[in-house]
């Protein structure tokens, strides 16, 4: 976490949310060296049209933190399937007291 731990909170937020898709990220990386000539509304609405996830899209304007989190590919990559595994462990506890509690028959 070392190289993103010092990022404002929002930042933070949004390049953990990319993490969980680090083929995009890399889709955008190469995506922004063919288009440096775009920039602000018109960098925004072009990336729109390229379907990737929004959080991946909005770091279209951070070049510079692209670059970064696709020269580590690797390491992006584990921390998004970490992430990936930690955000499931919430759904996977309701779904078990669910289960849990159907045991018991109607209320």
């Amino acid at each position: 976490m070392a190289p993103i731990a010092l990022y404002p909170d929002p930042l933070l937020a949004q390049v953990l949310a990319a993490f969980t898709y680090p083929l995009e990220i890399v889709q955008l990386n190469q995506w922004l060296g063919k288009h440096k000539d775009l920039k602000d509304k018109a960098l925004a609405d072009a990336v729109e049209k390229e379907g990737w996830d929004p959080s991946v899209q909005a770091l279209a304007a951070l070049p510079d933190v692209v670059k970064k989190l696709t020269e580590n590919i690797q390491w992006t990559s584990e921390l998004g399937n970490r992430l990936s595994r930690w955000l499931q462990r919430p759904l996977v506890a309701v779904a078990d007291l669910t289960a849990h509690y159907a045991s018991w028959g109607p209320a």
